[in-house]
């Protein structure tokens, strides 16, 4: 059962990914990236004058979070996701194996390939702008495979 002590959608919105940008599942035996900043993508709107937030979590395809593993959640709202790239992009790596990283690049770890081959993702926003909870004309960046 999902869902079944969510927020009403003016205050925070969930959103679920399973695919990536090619349509294939996401798999722990794959790296992948997310972008906000790039082409047009932004971070999830908030309303304004509130506290909202949003964050993205890994979850393991038995419906739990990632066993095993430190990183695999990132909140907006955090003092250590705040710097943007030079390029003023913010960029998480989605992979099993803890990347080189550098400002504004960041880490989630995918669940051991040999435990739990796929897994799925949620982006949470508190109190999104109605672009996110009423017109739903926002578009969350792509997960992108990576070579």
């Amino acid at each position: 059962m999902g869902g079944i002590v969510a927020n009403d959608p003016n205050e925070a919105v969930y959103l679920n990914a399973a695919i990536d940008s090619n349509g294939d599942e996401l798999s722990s035996n794959k790296n992948y990236s997310i972008v906000f900043g790039s082409n047009g993508d932004t971070f999830p709107p908030i309303v304004s004058g509130f506290y909202g937030f949003w964050s993205l979590t890994m979850y393991g395809s038995d419906f739990n979070l990632v066993q095993g593993s430190d990183h695999y959640h990132i909140n907006g709202s955090y003092p250590e996701y705040q710097e943007l790239g030079a390029d003023g992009t913010f960029k998480i790596l989605i992979q099993a194996t803890q990347p080189e990283t550098q400002k504004g690049v960041y880490w989630l770890q995918t669940p051991d390939p040999a435990q739990a081959p796929n897994f799925y993702l949620i982006l949470r926003v508190y109190i999104p702008d109605p672009e996110v909870s009423t017109t739903q004309t926002w578009k969350p960046p792509l997960i992108i495979p990576q070579p």
